[in-house]
């Protein structure tokens, strides 16, 4: 695949443009998953974090009662997942 696209770059096979082209290629592919793997990492962590704050929400306030005594349930608005916006390439 990298070869076809360095060809329709119009580089000639053999030649030390079309080396330092292919170079250039599977460095900038080694980079590009590298960021990929860094913004997972990210992720994970973020939503590793979330939970752990969700948890600790809950076991402060297991019932979900009201601090105001009305017997209400309290209100908790849960941490959205944003990880399907994120496009990994």
């Amino acid at each position: 695949m990298d070869q076809r696209k360095c060809v329709g770059f119009g580089f000639q096979p053999g030649t030390d443009a079309f080396a330092t082209r292919m170079m250039r290629t599977a460095q900038q592919r080694e980079a590009q998953e590298v960021a990929d793997r860094r913004a997972w990492e990210a992720r994970q962590a973020a939503e590793r974090q979330a939970a752990a704050a969700r948890a600790a929400q809950q076991a402060s306030d297991p019932a979900g009662s009201s601090s105001s005594g009305s017997g209400t349930p309290g209100f908790s608005m849960p941490t959205p997942d944003l990880s399907s916006m994120i496009s990994v390439a």
